[in-house]
């Protein structure tokens, strides 16, 4: 019986998408500790719950990505994403 691929269909790997989670949540973190903001502070401003920003600052993975520009505008972080031929910038609509 053939293993489970750890690696999505794409080619990238599932750990770097799971680092890159804990990164974003990190500067996060970063950014709401900066303004002095709660997390429920925070979850506030961005229209989500107080658990919502606790597992994005921890790293989970099953927070919606435009959950996650929410928090982003609501902190006034923008999330660009470059490749060697692109730039996409993300913004909450």
């Amino acid at each position: 019986m053939p293993r489970p691929s750890s690696r999505i269909d794409s080619g990238w790997d599932v750990a770097y998408f799971t680092s890159m989670h804990s990164k974003l949540g990190q500067m996060i973190q970063h950014h709401r500790k900066r303004r002095g903001l709660t997390q429920k502070t925070l979850a506030d401003l961005a229209g989500v719950g107080k658990t919502v920003v606790f597992d994005v600052e921890h790293g989970k993975r099953s927070v919606q990505f435009d959950t996650m520009l929410k928090i982003l505008k609501a902190l006034d972080v923008r999330l660009l994403f470059r490749t060697q031929n692109m730039n996409i910038e993300f913004k909450e609509q």
